[in-house]
């Protein structure tokens, strides 16, 4: 893989910038084009691989029958960086069945950040910069809110295929009275966190107890948007090989809970690990976050978007305080 990059042109190393929007939920987009076919919005996420999600609606024995796997060059929709064409590799159905949508990686390992050296996300100003200093990232974050995240990198073998790596970091999610122990695994998520109920149940112990969670169809959320002063702060603790605290970023309720629905920016599921904390830092409300080879920056925006106005949640079902045991 790296050595595709060896022959790319020399102008892939200058600084470019690639627009990005937001699609229904909120996720970041930008719209690529591969080959002949029309342009498409794939929704970013820090990870290493470009993927496309099969719909769950596929059964098995057409996954084997349908799914296949090809190559084709993409390029960018209205972005400043020209050219900037790469490979990519996508998993494909057939017979007409529908797919969830692309997802492109920004994180490090992925083939942006290897053409270029780095990656900045930039939520405020709704732009990815290519290959600029450590030093303008910086400058347009809160100096205080900056968390350094070194990386892991896992390597994995698919039969005789050449290995993939897939990147990950060791740390925790504290509150003022608990901390979960576990290992973020970027991934292609429509939330900021999926996390295990017994991790959930841990963290939000207090404000359970005081009937103030609430779970129905749509999701975990509050029972009423003015008790959100009583939710905790969360602070991401990043570890390096030492696991020593390298690097740490305080998430407020406002972060991790949507102001206008009441419903948490996170989702539960039952993970076969579940010390495994599938994490998405580009869905945190005015986030900035760098990605290079060698680990990750995440930081809140200097220039922060202005509040929305707030209705209060439909009445929802509170988890009792058994819920966790």
């Amino acid at each position: 893989m790296f050595l595709q990059f060896a022959v790319l042109p020399l102008t892939l190393s200058f600084a470019g910038t690639i627009p990005f929007g937001v699609d229904d939920s909120g996720t970041p987009v930008v719209s690529m084009t591969t080959g002949a076919l029309p342009s498409s919005p794939h929704k970013l996420y820090i990870g290493n691989c470009v993927i496309k999600h099969v719909s769950d609606n596929v059964t098995e024995d057409k996954l084997r029958e349908h799914v296949q796997i090809f190559h084709g060059e993409s390029q960018f929709d209205g972005s400043g960086v020209s050219p900037q064409r790469f490979k990519r590799l996508e998993f494909e159905v057939q017979a007409d069945e529908l797919s969830r949508g692309d997802w492109l990686a920004i994180g490090p390992l992925s083939e942006l950040v290897v053409a270029h050296e780095s990656v900045d996300y930039f939520s405020a100003t709704s732009e990815l910069v290519l290959g600029s200093p450590e030093e303008s990232f910086l400058a347009l974050c809160v100096p205080e809110s900056v968390a350094r995240v070194p990386l892991s990198r896992a390597e994995f073998y698919y039969g005789d295929k050449p290995a993939t790596f897939q990147v990950s970091a060791f740390g925790a999610i504290q509150t003022a009275s608990s901390v979960f122990q576990g290992t973020f695994k970027f991934s292609p998520i429509d939330d900021i966190f999926e996390i295990g109920p017994q991790a959930f149940f841990e963290l939000f112990a207090d404000v359970i107890a005081q009937g103030l969670v609430s779970l129905d169809s749509a999701g975990v959320a509050v029972s009423t948007l003015e008790a959100l002063d009583r939710f905790p702060d969360l602070t991401l603790v990043f570890y390096d090989s030492q696991s020593n605290d390298a690097g740490s970023l305080v998430l407020s309720p406002i972060d991790y809970i949507d102001v206008v629905t009441g419903l948490f920016r996170m989702d539960l599921i039952e993970d076969t690990v579940e010390s495994i904390i599938h994490f998405n830092p580009l869905l945190i409300p005015d986030v900035n976050v760098r990605s290079t080879n060698f680990g990750l920056l995440i930081g809140k925006s200097i220039n922060q978007r202005a509040p929305r106005e707030t209705t209060p949640p439909p009445a929802r079902e509170a988890i009792p305080p058994s819920g966790g045991n």
